[in-house]
């Protein structure tokens, strides 16, 4: 299985775009998949300076309604006229972040909610015996990030609420032997999500990927230091290995890097994994 990184906020190579946004191409044994596209047209530039065509992607997935990980949706529609793109049926919400302005629209364009690929899942969902999608289960304890509040919902009669993300999910891979977890934002809490890929597909994932939230991307502001001990102590109760970004933060990063030795990377654009 080969993992790239077609951007991220940081870049290790020359010649890359980077961007507050997040998108990794996989290669399976059976399947070339997009996990989310980034914030614009970046991660199709990346991909073609890397070598990587999507227009020969057969599957594309979008982890939660928010710009940063499917505003490059339509560039992919537009290069790719094969692959579905599975969403939550909820990633098209009037999704928002408070501001010191106001309020701010975070959402994916809704021009494109009617694309015949567009493909709205309600909950779990199983593509094949290599691909697994699933929600944190809704019934999160603990573990959630309070980077999180200024995360909202429009609701339709006026007015904002906190969201509660039922518009993201994971995907776990299991190709050659090999189990993968790609998360997004883990916002609802990379515990949670852990524990519930653990419950529904009996799998631990040996490689756990994405975001895990733990920078307030409007303040900068990373999350308290005994919630980062608490957090490493849960995440060390798995035999994974974490490869984080995006949203985690450094400070953040930085911090788990020594409360879990050796368990923990960041992972930039451009980074390739063979697992």
């Amino acid at each position: 299985m080969k993992i790239v990184c077609l951007i991220e906020n940081t870049s290790t190579r020359d010649g890359l775009q980077c961007e507050f946004g997040l998108s990794f191409y996989v290669e399976t044994e059976s399947r070339k998949v997009l996990f989310d596209m980034g914030l614009g047209t970046g991660a199709l530039e990346n991909a073609r300076r890397l070598g990587i065509d999507l227009s020969s992607v057969d599957v594309a997935i979008l982890s939660h309604g928010h710009y940063d990980h499917g505003g490059g949706l339509r560039v992919f529609l537009e290069v790719n006229d094969n692959a579905p793109v599975y969403v939550q049926e909820e990633a098209f919400g009037d999704h928002y972040s408070r501001t010191q302005q106001g309020y701010a629209y975070i959402g994916l364009d809704k021009n494109l909610e009617a694309d015949s690929r567009v493909i709205k899942l309600r909950g779990d969902y199983m593509l094949d015996g290599e691909l697994r999608l699933f929600t944190d289960g809704r019934g999160r304890k603990e573990w959630i990030p309070e980077t999180n509040a200024t995360l909202l919902v429009r609701r339709e009669e006026g007015g904002y609420v906190r969201d509660n993300f039922p518009h993201e999910q994971n995907l776990l891979i299991s190709s050659g032997g090999s189990h993968v977890l790609l998360t997004g934002c883990s916002h609802g809490g990379i515990v949670n999500i852990m524990e519930q890929c653990e419950r529904v597909t009996g799998i631990i994932p040996k490689t756990v990927i994405g975001g895990f939230h733990l920078c307030n991307p409007r303040t900068g502001k990373s999350a308290d230091i005994s919630l980062l001990r608490d957090l490493s102590v849960q995440l060390s109760r798995w035999p994974s290995t974490y490869y984080t970004c995006h949203c985690t933060g450094q400070e953040a990063y930085e911090s788990l890097c020594s409360l879990m030795p050796n368990r923990i990377r960041y992972i930039s654009t451009g980074d390739e994994l063979v697992l």
